[in-house]
């Protein structure tokens, strides 16, 4: 968790972070496409 890899000093306040809590199978091609994205923009 995000949450806990601050307390730990891994990830400072100032990061950006999100915590989502789903069913890997559900989510997986939102964030492939993402991924594709930005893979796209960047070339």
């Amino acid at each position: 968790m995000v949450r806990e890899a601050i307390s730990w000093g891994k990830v400072t306040q100032q990061a950006r972070q999100a915590t989502l809590h789903a069913e890997v199978t559900t989510i997986l091609p939102f964030i492939y496409a993402a991924l594709i994205s930005r893979i796209k923009s960047k070339n």
